[in-house]
């Protein structure tokens, strides 16, 4: 072997080596290209350097006597580039950012996804894969979005038991945050917020176990059936003279408030006996009582010293007197003073009428009303302010049960057995200290109401 011989096999040993390693690559190219392959779907717009999506909508809500629920929306797009074909995960946290959080424990949220911003509207059914919670515990909606595709989530807040207020008017901002994530690769697109609260709401309270005398504000006049202490079921409610006696020649003016629960209740006339008031279309009469029947439940809202507002389920609607003597009709709540009423206790329920009303199981057969509000639902169960309620008219009776579940508190000056004069009384506009102690659910679709 010469020289030259022995110089050139490690070279020729070289060359086959490097050829050996090329063909066991070429051999092994196809599977170290699918993963490689896997790998950059499993990224999706990660090889792009980025998963990216955006939030849109509106929470923005004003809860009032007329529309006690809102329903609106948000969207959220995966507009992560690239060629990936994995899905994103993403999720979207509802919460309170800030502001009252008696408002917030005391509005019901509920969110369903749907395919249209448009389809989120006050009347529209709750859809499939709903969640039920309120602003203050908040909730949070997950789904799996595809590069391109979108999702929208209606957004209901309905107004429940508390809501009200001295001044009618709490607020909290709403928060809707989102994060879409793809493998470990993630993004949150900027939040949504909106301002809910209420207008003109006010504390409820029942001034119970007394007849009353009802004058609207600034006027010597007192509510009044038409026809008298016999009047037929269907006679109107206006305002006549007041009477200077309390007998029961004179009961048709008078009238009594029965909580029936979730915030809303029965007014009972004292004659023609067992009737209770009842809005029927723009009027207001007195028909014999129907367990259940939203135009025959009022809220009775406190106002000031011995001074109310009524406004009924079925309408949204205030009771306002006229001007001059004549009837009452249904009208939209403007705090004027022809809509507060200025009680006088002209008389114990209990002492005098041990048997006014029968009280019943009332199951709502009406989820809603004609116009998007929602009902309150007195079964689910909503922890108690432990303030109390603002002081209604009328002694409260030594016999009587007085739990936390009675919204009254006495106040004297207000009965006169016999005979009284026709001023209103001195209005107390400091306000109540909290709204009253009973609390219930907040949505009527579901459960029932004991009256």
């Amino acid at each position: 072997m010469t020289a030259e011989t022995r110089t050139r096999r490690p070279w020729r040993l070289r060359v086959s080596v490097i050829a050996a390693v090329v063909v066991g690559i070429a051999c092994a190219a196809p599977t170290a290209y699918a993963a490689w392959t896997a790998q950059a779907t499993a990224k999706g717009a990660v090889s792009a350097g980025r998963v990216t999506a955006t939030l849109s909508g509106d929470l923005a809500s004003v809860l009032t006597n007329a529309q006690m629920t809102t329903t609106r929306s948000v969207t959220l797009t995966n507009t992560t580039a690239g060629t990936s074909t994995q899905p994103a995960k993403t999720s979207v946290k509802l919460s309170m950012a800030s502001g009252d959080t008696i408002l917030a424990t005391s509005t019901t949220l509920v969110t369903w996804p749907t395919t249209a911003a448009a389809q989120c509207t006050p009347g529209a059914a709750v859809g499939p894969g709903s969640a039920r919670s309120t602003w203050a515990a908040g909730m949070t909606m997950t789904s799996s979005l595809g590069r391109g595709q979108s999702t929208t989530y209606c957004v209901r807040t309905t107004a429940g038991v508390g809501a009200g207020s001295a001044t009618g008017t709490r607020s909290l901002v709403a928060s809707a945050s989102a994060t879409v994530s793809v493998g470990s690769f993630s993004t949150t697109p900027a939040t949504v917020s909106g301002v809910v609260s209420t207008s003109d709401i006010r504390t409820y309270m029942v001034a119970g176990d007394y007849w009353y005398t009802n004058s609207p504000s600034g006027q010597a006049l007192c509510l009044d059936v038409t026809g008298g202490v016999n009047a037929a079921t269907g006679a109107s409610l206006s305002t006549y003279a007041c009477h200077s006696q309390t007998t029961s020649a004179y009961w048709n003016q008078q009238l009594t408030m029965v909580d029936v629960g979730g915030e809303y209740a029965v007014l009972t006339m004292r004659a023609p006996a067992g009737l209770v008031l009842q809005a029927t279309g723009s009027r207001v009469t007195v028909e014999a009582r129907v367990v259940g029947a939203v135009t025959q439940r009022w809220s009775t809202q406190w106002l000031a010293t011995n001074t109310f507002r009524y406004v009924n389920l079925g309408t949204g609607m205030c009771l306002t007197a006229p001007s001059s003597a004549g009837a009452l009709t249904m009208s939209t709540c403007t705090g004027t003073a022809n809509q507060a009423f200025v009680l006088r206790g002209v008389g114990s329920v209990a002492a005098q009428d041990p048997v006014t009303d029968s009280v019943a199981t009332d199951a709502l057969a009406v989820p809603g009303t004609s116009d998007g509000r929602a009902l309150h639902d007195p079964s689910s169960s909503e922890p108690a302010e432990s303030a109390s309620a603002p002081a209604a008219p009328g002694p409260v009776e030594t016999t009587e049960d007085t739990s936390p579940s009675d919204a009254r508190v006495a106040d004297e000056g207000l009965v006169d057995g016999t005979e009284g004069d026709d001023e209103p009384a001195q209005v107390d506009t400091s306000g109540p200290s909290a709204s009253p102690a009973t609390r219930y659910g907040p949505d009527l679709t579901e459960g029932v109401t004991g009256d």
